[in-house]
């Protein structure tokens, strides 16, 4: 019986400690892009999941999509952007770009994004803060 005693708390510790590892802080406030596919056809099968997006200061680009059982799941991207020209990394297979309008977006707007290669796109529709 106390052979069991430290291999018992080890586990436990261990469970603990892989635990805390699986669930990293994210600073992400609130949503504030839709993602909308108008021709689910022509874009990568990935992106056809996905509901909403965000962009952060950190340059990744993230999707995600919530439950109805209140579960959630994201997928990170890189982006960089120059002037008004946001350029999405390697998102499934591609690099995408979007040109923002010139001025401060309003709630409402979309932005569409095509892929470099020329092979479809998808847009993002400005839900606000």
């Amino acid at each position: 019986m106390k052979k069991w005693v430290p291999l018992f708390t080890m586990t436990l510790l261990l469970c603990s400690a892989v635990s805390c590892t699986e669930t990293p802080s994210e600073t992400k406030t609130s949503y504030s892009w839709q993602l909308i596919l108008e021709k689910p056809s022509s874009v990568p099968i990935g992106l056809q999941i996905w509901k909403y997006a965000d962009f952060f200061n950190d340059g990744t680009f993230v999707l995600s999509v919530d439950y109805y059982h209140g579960a959630q799941d994201t997928d990170t991207f890189q982006y960089s952007d120059s002037g008004n020209v946001i350029r999405i990394y390697d998102m499934y297979g591609k690099d995408w770009i979007g040109t923002m309008p010139s001025g401060a977006i309003q709630a409402g707007n979309t932005v569409q994004f095509k892929a470099e290669s020329g092979e479809g796109y998808f847009a993002l529709k400005y839900l606000g803060n």
